[in-house]
C-alpha cells in the first residue's frame, strides 16, 4: 500500500472513480487504467484502510482492447477501521 504521495483531493478524485456505487464503504470491483495504478492505490488505503488488489485476468475483450485493469478491494465496512 501507499506508492506515492498525494494531497488528499487527488486522492478523493481517484477514490470517486473506483468507490462502490450504492455506498463508499462497500467493496470496491472497478476498472481502471494502469496508469492510475499507484494513485487508485493509495486512495483505496486512504479511505477504506484496506488493500486494493490489481489484475488483468478475466476481462472482456474490449476491456483488455482499452488496457484496463481490473481494481477490487474489501472496502471499509470489512476493514480494519470500522
Amino acid at each position: 500500500m501507499a506508492h506515492t504521495n498525494h494531497n488528499r483531493e487527488e486522492l478523493k478524485a481517484a477514490f470517486e472513480k473506483v468507490q462502490n456505487k450504492e455506498h463508499w464503504k462497500n467493496p470496491i470491483d472497478a476498472f481502471i487504467d494502469p496508469k492510475e495504478y499507484g494513485i487508485t492505490d493509495d486512495a483505496i488505503a486512504y479511505f477504506t484502510g484496506t488493500q486494493a488488489f490489481f489484475n488483468s485476468n478475466n476481462l472482456t475483450l474490449a476491456q483488455c482492447e482499452a488496457g484496463m485493469v481490473r481494481v477490487t478491494a474489501d472496502g471499509y465496512y470489512l476493514g480494519p477501521c470500522n
